[in-house]
């Protein structure tokens, strides 16, 4: 019956072209939020939800890679192995290490309590790097707001250090 009447067919001719392209969005929401079929700005849109500011300089699988484990460094998030996931996965050629400082402490006695340290972790590594602008910053995303840090660097040979102004 439509088909018989010129104007119906360039309205539904206008419409289908208007909404053809939401409609194969829609049709392939979930390979959007794939983290390894994901366009890269819905990639960094991802990242951005889950608490992650991607660096455009890094290749797009390690992009991918980070989005893909964000479940598991958010849970770890804080923690010494939250921390050694997150450099290895955004820094896999550096020879990166973490050691940490304070802890969990039990007593039956208030006064049975050692003395409080505070939270520290120092990110070593072990060759010379230009820029440690990236690694500063990866490091403060996945620590604990109360834990300070250090990142000792080896440049030409002698060791430097950079602390977080805590």
């Amino acid at each position: 019956m439509y088909q018989a009447d010129e104007l119906c067919m360039r309205l539904v001719g206008a419409l289908e072209e208007v909404l053809d392209p939401a409609v194969a969005v829609i049709d392939t929401l979930d390979a959007h939020f794939d983290p390894d079929l994901a366009p890269p700005d819905v990639l960094r849109l991802m990242a951005a939800w889950l608490g992650f500011a991607l660096d455009e300089t890094w290749p797009d699988e390690r992009k991918r890679e980070l989005v893909r484990r964000a479940g598991r460094l958010l849970r770890l998030k804080g923690t010494r192995a939250g921390l050694e996931l997150a450099l290895e996965i955004a820094f896999p050629e550096l020879p990166l290490r973490v050691t940490e400082s304070g802890g969990v402490v039990m007593a039956q006695q208030v006064e049975d309590l050692p003395p409080p340290v505070t939270p520290e972790f120092i990110v070593y590594c072990d060759v010379p790097l230009d820029a440690p602008g990236p690694v500063v910053r990866m490091i403060e995303q996945l620590r604990a707001a109360d834990v300070t840090y250090g990142l000792k660097l080896k440049q030409g040979g002698v060791s430097t250090a950079c602390a977080s102004d805590r």
